[in-house]
């Protein structure tokens, strides 16, 4: 039953049963009704020998791809093409994917000639079905966690003491002077706010713990999903339109200075057969994404460097705004 079935290769289709080269097909309902940012992330796992690098949790961040390993000294990805367009597949709507083929060798991909070097990745899009006007709206809420794959510091003592442990054997001085450790000593012993300031020399001194984490970083990031499509066909056309809105925050516990990501997708698709002969296929995509980064955080590093910071800084947003 499954070698009957169609496989799109180049501009054409052909059986699978007459296919030689080596095709991976994933169908769009393994994308649907997911709380996932983009299609790489729906990719991931599905495809045998397509590798799907997800570099952060940041939605505006493109997926990158690679098929089998394969590619040059200096990189190299394979052709994406939505509907045979040249597209990034990030972009899309996962909702509105029909199927996905990914062309794994010279044989398959020969026939898109040298922008097929490290394969090629089909995205069929959805098309009207059905003799009667379908309308489906669909919703999805969805609250992300941030994972700390390390245990923080959190006794300022011991902070103290590793530290000059460190900048002793590497330069044969303390990081911090005796006042330091006593101070932070007495908090560890005593946490009460009285024990987490002091004096020394006419400066005002933090020896506690100023719980970075959990005071920049909400416990919880929502992300939210809304779509709508309409679709028809019938003997001499067919008909599908969708929009679809995904929202998803970052998380900082700061709404102001917070991360905010917004796609906006419309699709629209008109097939029309005018005679045996002529055949009319029509196709808009609007894609809109906005993408409100307040501050640039360390490349891509983002929310991570919060693990490293020193429990003896003070809590500060970009702007100098102290906690």
């Amino acid at each position: 039953q499954s070698l009957q079935e169609v496989v799109v290769v180049g501009y054409g289709t052909q059986e699978k049963v007459n296919l030689t080269g080596a095709v991976g097909v994933t169908d769009g309902e393994v994308l649907q009704n997911r709380p996932i940012a983009n299609v790489g992330e729906g990719l991931q796992g599905v495809v045998p020998n397509l590798n799907v690098n997800i570099r952060n949790g940041d939605p505006s961040q493109p997926a990158d791809f690679n098929i089998r390993g394969f590619e040059s000294i200096n990189g190299g990805s394979p052709l994406i093409l939505v509907d045979n367009v040249p597209m990034d597949i990030n972009r899309i709507n996962p909702n509105d994917i029909e199927s996905v083929t990914v062309l794994k060798d010279a044989s398959s991909a020969a026939v898109y000639g040298a922008r097929a070097a490290f394969g090629v990745i089909l995205v069929t899009t959805k098309k009207g079905r059905g003799e009667k006007i379908s309308v489906n709206v669909g919703a999805e809420l969805a609250w992300s966690k941030p994972i700390f794959f390390i245990d923080p510091v959190t006794d300022p003592h011991q902070h103290v003491l590793a530290r000059n442990m460190a900048t002793i054997r590497t330069n044969g001085q303390p990081q911090y002077d005796q006042d330091y450790v006593d101070g932070t000593l007495r908090y560890s012993q005593n946490p009460i706010p009285e024990n987490e300031w002091g004096v020394f020399n006419g400066q005002l001194r933090f020896y506690g713990n100023n719980r970075y984490a959990e005071r920049l970083i909400t416990d919880f990031a929502p992300l939210r999903m809304f779509d709508v499509c309409v679709s028809f066909s019938s003997d001499k056309a067919s008909y599908y339109s969708s929009f679809g809105y995904f929202s998803k925050d970052g998380y900082l516990n700061n709404d102001e200075k917070n991360e905010k990501f917004k796609r906006y997708n419309a699709l629209l698709k008109g097939d029309f057969k005018i005679n045996d002969v002529i055949q009319l296929d029509s196709r808009v995509l609007v894609t809109t994404e906005t993408s409100d980064k307040p501050h640039f955080y360390n490349w891509d590093v983002n929310i991570n460097t919060s693990a490293r910071q020193d429990p003896l800084d003070r809590v500060q947003f970009p702007d100098l705004t102290f906690y």
